[in-house]
């Protein structure tokens, strides 16, 4: 007879160290998601000119980790309005809803496509040419981030992130827009 343990992996079946991996993820996200909320208070930060949805600024975030994705929503849930997308072949498929975006969030290792060919698309489209791009990526080599920066990126922010960071660098992206916008 044998035992569970010595059986051996049937097709379809993951090992124990990828379902590790991802609750090891998922919980490092929580704790991230818990000190955003402790740093920033609950509720959230209020922001200014944040009376209704529709005078919020639009946020577009291309990431495959949904923890990661609520992460960001919850840092800036009554600032700044976030739309989540898992794949960029998805936020690509209509090209009229790139116009609406005042900041895209671009992870740069997707499933389907890679962000830096993402980036390409984006940055080739009439409607992409004045919105701000910061990538997102745990690839932090001076070759990858530096490629990004020449295809158009303002620039990258590493993973795991820092939410007070994020926060800091989104806010100044968003408030140049504005400001530039004025002149």
């Amino acid at each position: 007879m044998r035992s569970a343990r010595s059986a051996p992996l049937r097709a379809g079946r993951r090992p124990a160290k990828t379902i590790f991996s991802f609750w090891q993820q998922f919980l490092s996200y929580v704790f991230l998601y818990l000190l955003a909320t402790w740093t920033y208070g609950y509720p959230p930060y209020y922001g200014k000119g944040c009376d209704s949805r529709m005078t919020m600024k639009q946020i577009a975030l291309i990431d495959d980790s949904s923890p990661f994705c609520l992460l960001v929503k919850q840092i800036f849930e009554d600032q700044y309005e976030v739309d989540t997308y898992a794949s960029a072949v998805d936020f690509l498929s209509v090209a009229s809803r790139i116009a609406r975006y005042d900041l895209i969030l671009l992870d740069i290792n997707l499933p389907d496509m890679n962000g830096l060919e993402a980036l390409t698309k984006l940055k080739s489209t009439a409607q992409a040419q004045s919105i701000p791009i910061l990538l997102l990526t745990g690839d932090t080599r001076k070759e990858t981030v530096v490629q990004g920066v020449k295809l158009g990126a303002q620039g990258y922010i590493a993973k795991p992130i820092d939410p007070m960071l994020l926060h800091e660098r989104v806010t100044l992206l968003l408030e140049d827009g504005e400001s530039e916008a004025a002149e």
